[in-house]
C-alpha cells in the first residue's frame, strides 16, 4: 500500500462522516406531524468549510504526516534492494558467463553474494512496529534470500560445468595415452617406440596435468561452498583424479615387460644373424659360379634365376641395414655387412647381361606378334636404348670372360639390327595419321599400306620392306604430325571455350544485370586470336583451314561484341540513375525517350546473357553486335544532349559552374 494512501484515506473518511451529519431529520417533526403541519425539520450540523472543521481537518492531516514520516524513512532503506529484486537472473548469469573470468573472480563473486545475502538476513526483520504501523517483512526477507540462493547456485553451476568439461577432456587424453601403452611390441623397433613413448609421457601429459589441477581447484571451491554435484559430475571428477596413478602403474608394468622383451628379442636377432650369414655363404657361392653360364639358348632358365638372385641381394641389403639399426637399439656394436655390397658388386655385370638379354628376347618376340596399333614406339625406343647401354657396359666388364662377352655382343648385334626399324615405327604410329595420309603413302610406295588391312604387326613392316622406305614414310608422317598439332590446338581451344562463361550479375536495384570481370575472358580471347592467326599462316593447315577460319571469325566477332558491350554498359550505368528521375524525364523528354528505348534493349539482351552466360553461345545471338553498337551511339547522343542541357543551366546561373554534373543533376531533380 502506498504511504500517501495512509495520509489521504483517514481524511476521506473524516469528510464522509461529516457529510453523513447533514440532513438528519428531527424526531419531533416525525411524531407531532399536525403541530408541524407535515413539514420536515432537520437537525443543525456543522459545514465542511466552517472554521472548526477546517482546523480539525488540518490537524488530522498534520498528525497523519507526522505518523507516516518514520514509515517513509524506513521504506527508503529498501531502495538499495530494488535493483536486485528487479534483476533477471538468467540474463545476469549469461552476461557474467560471457566475461569468462577466472576461478578467483568466480569465488569473489560468490563470496560477495553470500555477504549480501547475510546482510539481508541481519538487516531485514520479520516484523517491526513504527508508531501506529505494524509492518510484516517476512515475505521480503524470504524473497531476497531465495533470489540470492538461486543466483549463487547458478554461478556455482557454471563452475561445475567448466570443471566437468575439463574432467571429461582429462579422461579422454589420459585414456588415449593408456591405450598406446597397451601396445604389445613384436620387435625391437616397437620396443624402442614404446620406450620413447614412456620418456615423452611427462611432456605429453603436462598440459593435461595442469588441466587436472585447475579442475580440482574448481571442485575444491564448490566443496567449500557446499555445492551438490550431480552423479555424473561426481563420477567424472574422481575418474579424472585417478588417471595419473593409473598411468604411473601402467608405465611400471610396461617397463618391466620391456626388459623381458628386450632379452628375448636380442636372442632371437642373434639366431637370425647366424641364419643370415649362412644364406650369404650360399648366395656368394651361387654368384661365384655364374661365369659358367655362357649360352643364350639357356636364357629361359638363366633369366628367372638371375632375377631371383637380384631380388635376394636387395632383400639381404635391407636385412643388413635392419640388423645394424637393431644393434644400435640393443646397445650392441654394429656388425660389418660390407660383404653384401661386395657380392652385389660382383654380380652386377651378370645381372646386366642376363636381365638385359632376357628382356630383349622377350620384348622382341612380343613386338613382332602384337597388334600393330598396340605398339608404343616411344617406350620401345627407351627400352631399346637402356638395354643396349647395359649390354655395352657388361661387355666391357667381361673382358676376361670371353664366353659371357660373346653373349653380350650377340644381343647388342640383334639390337643394332632392330634399331633401323624404330624411325619407321615412330613415323607409322604417329597419332596424327588419317586415311588421307595412308592413301598418300600408298600412292608414293605404289602399293597399299594401311593398319587393319596389310599392316597388322611389326612383322608386316619387315615383310613390306618399309624400313627401306623410311624417307618417303617419314616425310608424310612429319606433315601428319604438324597437321595433328594444329588439330590438337583447335580441340584444346574449343574445349576451353566450351566451359567459359560471362559473369553476369544483378546491378543494384534496377531489376536488370551487367557484365562483371571480363578480364579472364578477354585474356583467353586475345591468346586464342593470336594462336589462330599464327596457325592460319602455317603451310600444314589445309585439312583444317575451313574449321580454323570459322573459329577465327567467331573469336574476332566475340572480341568486337565485348568491346561494344563494355562501351554501351559504361554509358548505360552512368545514365540509368539520371533518367530514373521523373523530373529529369520531364525536362529532357527527347533524350528520355531515346534512353528508354536503349534501356529496353539492354534489359532484353542482358536477361538472355544471364539465362545462358556461355560465351560462344551468347555471342551467336543474331544481330548482337549491331544492337550494342547502335545502343552505344544512341547513348552517346543522349549523353551529349544531357551535357548541353546542363551547360544552358550553368549559363543561366553562374554559380552552377562550381558544381559537378552529378551535384547539378541532384539540384535539378528536386
Amino acid at each position: 500500500t502506498p504511504v500517501d494512501k495512509f495520509e489521504a484515506e483517514p481524511v476521506v473518511l473524516f469528510d464522509a462522516a461529516l457529510n453523513m451529519l447533514h440532513d438528519v431529520p428531527q424526531i419531533a417533526s416525525q411524531v407531532l406531524r399536525r403541530l408541524f403541519l407535515g413539514k420536515q425539520k432537520y437537525m443543525k450540523s456543522v459545514t465542511e468549510d466552517s472554521a472548526m472543521i477546517v482546523a480539525m481537518r488540518a490537524s488530522i492531516e498534520e498528525d497523519l504526516q507526522k505518523a507516516c514520516l518514520p514509515l517513509r524513512e524506513y521504506i527508503r532503506q529498501y531502495d538499495a534492494y530494488l535493483e536486485f529484486m528487479n534483476m533477471d537472473l538468467t540474463e545476469y548469469v549469461r552476461s557474467y558467463e560471457e566475461r569468462e573470468g577466472t576461478l578467483q573472480d568466480d569465488e569473489r563473486e560468490i563470496e560477495e553474494k553470500l555477504r549480501e545475502k547475510q546482510k539481508v538476513a541481519d538487516e531485514v526483520p520479520q516484523f517491526i512496529n513504527l508508531g501506529m504501523f505494524n509492518i510484516k517483512l517476512d515475505a521480503i526477507n524470504s524473497s531476497l534470500i531465495q533470489k540470492y540462493d538461486a543466483l549463487i547456485r547458478m554461478i556455482m553451476s557454471i563452475i561445475a560445468e567448466k570443471a566437468a568439461s575439463k574432467s571429461k577432456l582429462v579422461v579422454v587424453k589420459f585414456a588415449t595415452t593408456f591405450e598406446r601403452l597397451k601396445m604389445t611390441p613384436t620387435n625391437i623397433e616397437e620396443v624402442a617406440e614404446l620406450e620413447e613413448l614412456i620418456t615423452e609421457i611427462p611432456k605429453e601429459t603436462e598440459d593435461v596435468r595442469l588441466m587436472l589441477d585447475d579442475m580440482l581447484l574448481q571442485f575444491e571451491v564448490l566443496d567449500r561452498f557446499n555445492f551438490q554435484l550431480s552423479d555424473e559430475q561426481f563420477g567424472d571428477k574422481w575418474e579424472a583424479y585417478g588417471w595419473p596413478r593409473r598411468i604411473e602403474d601402467k608405465v611400471g608394468e610396461v617397463e618391466a615387460q620391456i626388459v623381458k622383451d628386450r632379452n628375448g628379442q636380442q636372442d632371437e636377432m642373434k639366431r637370425e644373424q647366424v641364419d643370415f650369414e649362412q644364406a650369404l655363404d650360399d648366395i656368394e657361392q651361387s654368384v661365384n659360379g655364374f661365369h659358367q653360364h655362357s649360352s643364350l639358348d639357356d636364357i629361359g632358365t638363366i633369366g628367372p634365376e638371375v632375377r631371383n638372385v637380384v631380388q635376394k641381394l636387395k632383400d639381404f641389403a635391407e636385412q643388413a641395414k635392419k640388423f645394424q639399426s637393431r644393434e644400435i637399439l640393443f646397445g650392441l656394436e654394429q656388425t660389418d655387412y660390407d660383404r653384401v655390397a661386395r657380392i652385389a658388386k660382383t654380380f652386377e655385370p651378370y645381372a646386366q647381361l642376363w636381365v638385359s638379354a632376357d628382356d630383349w628376347l622377350t620384348w622382341h618376340k612380343k613386338w613382332l606378334s602384337d597388334p600393330f596399333e598396340s605398339l608404343d614406339p616411344e617406350q620401345m625406343e627407351k627400352d631399346v636404348g637402356e638395354t643396349w647401354r647395359a649390354l655395352f657396359k657388361a661387355a666391357k666388364t667381361f673382358a676376361d670372360l670371353p664366353e659371357c662377352q660373346a653373349c653380350a655382343e650377340e644381343v647388342k648385334r640383334q639390337i643394332d639390327e632392330f634399331k633401323p626399324v624404330m624411325p619407321v615405327l615412330l613415323a607409322l604410329r604417329n597419332p596424327g595419321l588419317r586415311d588421307r595420309h595412308w592413301d598418300k603413302m600408298s600412292a608414293d610406295l605404289d602399293f597399299k599400306i594401311k593398319p587393319g588391312e596389310n599392316l597388322n604387326s611389326l612383322t608386316d613392316v619387315y615383310r613390306l620392306n618399309l624400313v627401306e622406305q623410311e624417307e618417303t614414310l617419314t616425310k608424310v608422317c612429319e606433315s601428319a604430325g604438324k597437321e595433328y598439332a594444329i588439330e590438337a590446338a583447335m580441340d584444346k581451344m574449343e574445349k576451353e571455350w566450351a566451359g567459359q562463361c560471362f559473369e553476369i550479375v544483378e546491378y543494384r536495384e534496377t531489376g536488370t544485370h551487367v557484365l562483371k570481370g571480363s578480364d579472364d575472358v578477354q585474356q583467353l580471347l586475345d591468346d586464342n586470336i593470336v594462336m589462330t592467326q599464327a596457325m592460319s599462316f602455317s603451310p600444314f593447315n589445309k585439312p583444317h583451314k575451313e574449321r580454323l577460319e570459322k573459329f577465327g571469325i567467331k573469336l574476332n566477332l566475340m572480341s568486337e561484341i565485348i568491346e561494344q558491350w563494355l562501351n554501351c554498359q559504361r554509358n548505360w550505368m552512368y545514365l540509368e540513375p539520371i533518367f530514373s528521375s521523373d523530373d529529369i524525364m520531364k525536362q529532357l523528354p527527347a533524350e528520355g525517350q531515346k534512353f528508354r528505348a536503349c534501356d529496353r534493349q539492354w534489359r532484353k539482351y542482358l536477361k538472355q546473357a544471364f539465362d545462358n552466360p556461355t560465351c560462344l553461345e551468347f555471342c551467336d545471338t543474331p544481330d548482337l553486335l549491331g544492337m550494342f553498337s547502335q545502343s552505344y551511339n544512341v547513348l552517346e547522343q543522349v549523353q551529349k544532349g544531357l551535357s548541353d542541357y546542363l551547360e544552358t543551366k550553368r549559363q543561366s546561373f553562374a554559380r552552377f559552374y562550381f558544381l559537378s554534373n552529378e551535384e547539378l543533376l541532384e539540384i535539378l531533380s528536386q
